[in-house]
């Protein structure tokens, strides 16, 4: 699953970027802009999982019990992460890193509890690209990339706002374990290997279930947002950063009940 990309250069991806250093005032004033852009990107989540609850509890309306049971859950997944980081150091190459979106494959199994309660156990799965770009003194840039697994498998509480019509939404507080894959990196006849930690961590979604006439089945959206950070450690020297990654993801997908 693999995708590496080599870039020639007369300049090897140097590979201090992840080698501890002592940092000057400019490089942390630009850890500090680089964690405001991350809350920035972010600030739109808040607001659009805001505005989505108050449209669908406005537009909707809820009437009957609720179904008792299982629902099994598939559904395809767009994933947004946040990955935007730059180190600069004294005496060293800069170096920046940031990610693609990607679509991935997500499932979840949910146990209704009561009507306004559902236990539900998720995971998912996609492969965003996470890039490199070192910029080099009196040459080319350098650039490489390779895929970053990424599966939270999540156990999270449905909350229904509504619940027992043709539109059920609910809102869900997860606890997630989020498992990486580990990165490689090839430019210049170079090779980076880096190893990503796993992580326990926590998220928020919003989602609705619409019944699809008097079956069992249902159309399923959902919105999710996991914090978590990417702790990452070069294999050959040993250093270590934490970057920000946060992803949000949005999917659309079948449920049926049985």
């Amino acid at each position: 699953m693999r995708n590496q990309d080599s870039v020639a250069a007369s300049t090897h991806l140097a590979k201090p970027q992840l080698r501890p250093e002592t940092r000057g005032r400019c490089a942390e004033k630009r850890m500090e802009e680089n964690k405001m852009k991350s809350r920035d990107r972010f600030g739109f989540t808040r607001v659009a999982i805001t505005l989505a609850i108050l449209t669908l509890l406005a537009g909707a309306a809820s009437g009957g019990a609720a179904e008792p049971g299982w629902q099994i859950k598939v559904g395809g997944v767009w994933v947004q992460p946040a990955l935007s980081y730059t180190l600069t150091n004294p005496g060293s190459t800069p170096v920046s890193a940031d990610s693609d979106n990607a679509i991935g494959l997500g499932v979840a199994l949910e146990h209704r509890l009561s009507e306004r309660l559902g236990l539900e156990l998720g995971a998912l799965w996609a492969s965003p690209d996470v890039n490199l770009r070192a910029e080099l003194p009196g040459g080319p840039p350098v650039e490489a990339s390779d895929r970053l697994g990424y599966t939270p498998i999540t156990v999270g509480l449905n909350l229904y706002l509504m619940s027992g019509g043709p539109a059920e939404v609910y809102l869900t507080p997860v606890l997630a374990y989020v498992m990486y894959g580990d990165l490689t990196f090839s430019a210049a006849g170079d090779t980076i290997r880096i190893a990503v930690d796993n992580q326990w961590t926590w998220g928020l979604g919003l989602g609705t279930n619409l019944r699809l006439g008097d079956g069992p089945w249902r159309f399923n959206g959902a919105v999710s947002y996991v914090r978590t950070a990417l702790n990452a450690t070069d294999l050959e020297s040993g250093g270590s950063r934490k970057i920000d990654f946060n992803p949000f993801a949005i999917t659309l997908g079948f449920g049926y009940r049985f």
